[in-house]
């Protein structure tokens, strides 16, 4: 997704917006648990850079993990790439389709209360890795590194 040479054919009509929400929900899914996680490492007395390097390498590795958070939430720059507010609205999406088709999806619900907190604190323009903001406040440490 995002490159031309990364152009698929997904189906029938409608197909490629599923896949997209399925993305975002995983995106979504994906950074709440980096931010919580980093949060609670950081707290208990670990190195950002060295928890980043050793789950780089590990069952917790991600795209996200290598890219997004270093580059931006980890540096403290939270300038938009993909901002909170549409996050939260994909993981809306997300939910309608669920309900649509009949589906729980408890993990990406959750995921959209923690970005509402993320918005509710003035983050909603910011990238969606903001969402480190908010847990560093509620933990009382700060992730940078």
């Amino acid at each position: 997704m995002g490159k031309q040479e990364n152009i698929f054919y997904v189906g029938p009509h409608g197909s490629g917006e599923v896949v997209k929400i399925v993305n975002n929900i995983l995106c979504g899914v994906i950074a709440a648990g980096i931010a919580e996680s980093f949060v609670l490492g950081v707290k208990a007395g670990a190195d950002v850079k060295t928890m980043a390097e050793i789950i780089g390498v590990s069952a917790g590795a991600s795209w996200q993990l290598a890219n997004q958070f270093p580059a931006r939430a980890f540096n403290g720059s939270f300038k938009p790439g993909f901002m909170t507010d549409l996050l939260h609205k994909d993981l809306g999406l997300a939910l309608d389709l669920a309900a649509e088709n009949q589906t729980p999806l408890a993990l990406t619900a959750l995921s959209r209360q923690m970005y509402e907190m993320a918005r509710a604190e003035g983050f909603g323009r910011e990238d969606y890795t903001s969402l480190l903001k908010v847990l560093e406040q509620i933990a009382g440490v700060e992730v940078r590194g």
